[in-house]
């Protein structure tokens, strides 16, 4: 009993053993489990695991069953190999005495498969490839280890070559430097082998022999390429041939037809050969010689078969169809040489020349005979003469009472010839010609020596100009400082001429006129170019106009929609002009002004005739408000307009809005949001301003319930008083209040500063910033003045002589004096705070800061307003596009007490210097 317990337990211990921990567990169903002698796998779910399984870093596979697989097994078409314990596979596996690779995915590896650096080739069997391996249409060479070969391989005693990818070679094959051939099947050749149409010698370790080679006691030439050569070679400055075998030859050899000799090395034989009791003479090329030849200037003879048969000549010598002449020395002649009285040329070889020959800078000319020739000759289409040496003439010649050129070529020539500084024209035969003669489409004259005439020439009353090239010129040509026009005969014209679309004129003596030319009575202009000039010419800085005719014009002329004046001499006039009794003005391009005009900072208006309007020009513009309409919308305003009329009337409100101080009966404070003031101790009078909440009020007397009150200068303006100044009407001999303020007065400094500034306080001396201000920002410079004066009091107010400010809006701020002088926002209520504080937040820090300042918002915020236009007073004022709106000053007689400073003001200017522009409203 106890024996069977410890068989048990051993073969579980050994079971155990072979598989993972938790297969022992098979007790709790979970785990591996051996039962049938079959491996099964229980998940947590107690549930047999199927398909692969993945346990303690290896996978296994169980079949449908549950069952663990061992062996090959084909799963979803790929081959995988589980070892007896059930693991799968990777990398190598032998199995039954073959290698299979498996990748890491488990699969079977079939094809090339590079593991560690080297190539494997699996069969589809898997099966690892060894020996030779066709793949693809190429052959591989795989080891007994299953490695893919490169490079050399021994196989069954032939070398094959495997290329670094481990494709067989086939070919020529460059290793390390040397050159083998594998046939088609692969193997290494030795011995001799044609590739192509050239035959190559392998050495027995396959090697490509290149050079010198010697086989079967014959002697051969491998080129660098390896091809055996075959016929002639250059080789370290020695000839070789080898015939159509590639054998070296030696000996005497024939190639095309010609004889070489070949010494026992083969090298081509050159110069004088002994050769078995026979002299021979081989040319630098090799050939051998025959017949007459010349060899070092001397002459020899040899028989057909190029052996030397003798070598004595003297006189005559005829070699290769030519002549040579030799001395009673032997000497072979060159050069000129006479002979017999007859003169010859040999060349530096010996050869009698014949034709047109250079000796040095001569030409000479030898007959088909070999004699030089003399006197005239047509060689071909060109013509030499030959002087009694036989040497070609050059230069001009006189040959038969005919003049001809001969070249530096000798060559007489024909047509155009300058020798020196002078033309000839030399005809078909070389001839020199004179007279005239027309020459293609040109005139020339030649005179009796043959040159062709130059510059003017006079025939007759015909004048002509010869160029340089003899030439006689059409058309325009200048000489000198004069311009002339030749017709088409070359013969210069005068008087009026039409060329082309100009007209022209010439004087007597055929110079074209260039300026201004009189003629009866007519003046003309004519440009540099000579052409009659037409409309406007300038002219030493003056301008003229010229008719269509040409005829220069004086007086008025309408041109182009504009008016000019031109002088008596035909200037045109710019600047003032007068003319019965009418003053007129032409603009600096002569144009007569019309209209509104500026002339040095004046603006001026003239008639559409052109003269000069020397009183004002009103223009009169149309609103579409009555004048009770206007001022409904005044009096709705708050303030309503005031006035100082009222000035000295008495003011007076009532008790129960005060509070009296207890030290000063005569002063009290206001206790309600708004007090009236009336002119009388009842509300029955007319209300004429009022006080606010909190105001200090000083009480003059006690009248009733009423008390009677400092107030004013300024009170509300009844509505009869406002009416007369809204009213342009009651203002048809003051119209200042109407002028156009958009328009300068030309005043300059100097004026100003001494005539309307010398007594105004702070602003004396301040003229040039008027003037600046009116042409920086196109205001009238009178205006500002009349307002500068008015609002300052003569220079003398407090904003004008400057206010320290240390506080604006409340806040302290650094310490500055500041200047207003127009009365910029110096409210009536609070003209001094308001007008200072105003001028240090637009940094108003000098008088003329605040001249310009000033100025530039009173162009912008009113003149010059994008949107109100307001460029007269009463449009400042009152503004009648926009009653209520943008209106300068609450003042209702403001505009109105300017008129006197700038009326004044204009008074010290010339009367007719200027013009006056007024705009005055029309109400309905």
């Amino acid at each position: 009993m106890f024996k069977k317990y410890f068989i048990v337990i051993a073969v579980l211990t050994m079971l155990l053993s072979a598989i993972p921990l938790n297969l022992a567990q098979g007790a709790t169903r979970v785990g591996w489990s051996y039962q049938n002698n079959e491996w099964y796998y229980y998940q947590s779910n107690g549930s047999l695991a199927k398909g692969w399984l993945y346990n303690q870093g290896a996978w296994y596979y169980m079949d449908s069953w549950g069952t663990m697989e061992t062996g090959w097994a084909y799963l979803g078409g790929k081959w995988y190999y589980l070892y007896p314990n059930g693991k799968m596979a990777t990398g190598w596996v032998l199995n039954q005495g073959k290698w299979y690779y498996m990748h890491q995915s488990g699969v079977m590896a079939t094809g090339w498969v590079k593991d560690q650096g080297k190539w494997y080739y699996m069969h589809q069997s898997g099966v690892m490839a060894t020996g030779w391996v066709l793949d693809k249409g190429k052959w591989y060479y795989m080891y007994p280890s299953g490695v893919m070969a490169t490079g050399w391989v021994l196989d069954k005693g032939k070398w094959y070559y495997m290329y670094p990818g481990g494709e067989m070679a086939t070919g020529w094959v460059l290793d390390k430097g040397k050159w083998y051939y594998q046939d088609s099947s692969g193997k290494m050749l030795t011995g001799w082998v044609t590739v192509g149409n050239s035959k190559y010698y392998l050495h027995s370790d396959g090697t490509m022999a290149t050079g010198w080679f010697e086989d079967d006691n014959k002697k051969y030439f491998l080129q660098s390429s390896g091809a055996m050569r075959t016929g002639w070679l250059w080789y370290e400055n020695h000839w070789y041939y080898f015939d159509q075998n590639g054998h070296m030859q030696t000996g005497w050899i024939m190639d095309k037809q010609d004889y070489y000799f070949l010494n026992n090395d083969g090298v081509m034989q050159k110069g004088w050969l002994e050769h078995e009791d026979s002299t021979y003479y081989l040319t630098d090329s090799g050939i051998r010689v025959s017949g007459n030849v010349l060899i070092d200037g001397k002459p020899y003879t040899f028989s057909d078969e190029g052996v030397l048969l003798g070598n004595e000549v003297v006189g005559w010598f005829e070699y290769q169809d030519h002549l040579y002449y030799f001395d009673e020395n032997g000497i072979m002649k060159t050069g000129l040489t006479e002979i017999e009285n007859k003169l010859y040329y040999f060349d530096e070889n010996g050869k009698m020349s014949i034709g047109l020959i250079q000796v040095e800078t001569d030409y000479y000319y030898f007959a088909e005979d070999g004699q030089a020739v003399i006197g005239l000759h047509q060689i071909g289409e060109d013509l030499y003469y030959f002087d009694q040496t036989g040497a070609a003439k050059k230069g001009l010649h006189r040959v038969e009472e005919n003049l001809y050129y001969f070249g530096d070529n000798g060559v007489a020539v024909k047509g155009f010839y300058q020798v020196g500084e002078k033309h000839y024209y030399f005809d078909g035969n070389g001839k020199a010609v004179t007279g005239w003669q027309q020459i293609g489409e040109d005139l020339y004259y030649f005179d009796q020596t043959g040159a062709a005439k130059k510059g003017l020439y006079q025939e007759g009353e015909n004048l002509y100009y010869f160029g340089d090239n003899g030439a006689a010129v059409k058309g325009f040509y200048q000489v000198g400082e004069k311009h002339y026009y030749f017709d088409g005969n070359g013969k210069a014209v005068t008087g009026w001429q039409q060329i082309g679309s100009h007209y022209y004129y010439f004087d007597e003596s055929h110079a074209m006129v260039i300026g201004w030319l009189l003629e009866n009575g007519k003046w003309y202009f004519f440009n540099t170019n000579g052409e009659m000039a037409t409309g406007w010419v300038t002219e030493k800085g003056k301008t003229y106009y010229l008719l269509g005719s040409g005829v220069m014009h004086t007086g008025w002329l309408f041109r182009d929609g504009y008016w000019y004046y031109f002088a008596n001499s035909g200037a045109m006039l710019t600047g003032w002009y007068e003319e019965e009794g009418k003053k007129y003005y032409l603009h600096n391009d002569g144009k007569m002004a019309i209209g509104e005009v500026e002339i040095d900072g004046v603006t001026y208006y003239f008639l559409s005739s052109g003269a000069l309007v020397s009183g004002p020009v009103i223009t009169y513009t149309q609103y579409n408000y009555s004048i009770e309409e206007i001022l409904d919308i005044q009096f709705g305003l708050n303030p309503p307009p005031q006035t100082d009329k009222y000035r000295n009337d008495k003011s007076y409100v009532h008790g129960d809005y005060l509070q009296f101080d207890e030290k000063n009966p005569n002063l009290a404070i206001v206790t309600t949001t708004k007090l009236n003031v009336r002119e009388g101790p009842s509300t029955d009078y007319r209300k004429v301003g009022s006080f606010k909440y909190n105001d200090q009020v000083k009480v003059l007397a006690k009248s009733g319930d009423w008390y009677e009150v400092a107030y004013g200068p300024w009170k509300d303006a009844t509505r009869d008083d406002a009416r007369y100044y809204v009213d342009p009407g009651n203002f048809k001999k003051d119209h200042f209040q109407f002028l156009q303020l958009s328009k300068s007065a030309g005043i300059s400094a100097e004026t100003i500063d001494s005539k309307i500034l010398s007594d105004k306080g702070i602003l004396k001396g301040m003229g040039k910033y008027f003037v600046q201000a009116g042409k920086d920002y196109q205001i009238n410079e009178i205006y500002l003045l009349a307002h500068a004066i008015h609002e300052t009091g003569n220079g003398t107010s407090s904003l004008a002589k400057g206010v320290l400010v240390t506080e604006v809006d409340g806040k302290p701020v650094e310490p500055k004096t500041v200047y207003n002088m127009f009365g910029w926002k110096a409210y009536d209520w609070c003209a001094l705070k308001c007008g200072s504080e105003a001028a240090y937040k637009l940094g108003w820090f000098s008088p003329e800061e605040a001249i310009l300042g000033g100025a530039k918002l009173i162009a912008n915020d009113y003149v010059h307003h994008s949107t109100y236009k307001q460029d007269t007073l009463y449009k400042m004022r009152w503004n009648p596009a926009k009653p209520g709106n943008h209106q300068y000053a609450s003042d209702m007689g403001w505009a109105v007490k300017q008129i006197n400073n700038i009326q004044n003001l204009y008074n010290l200017l010339d009367k007719g210097t200027y013009t006056l522009f007024f705009d005055v409203p029309v109400y309905k």
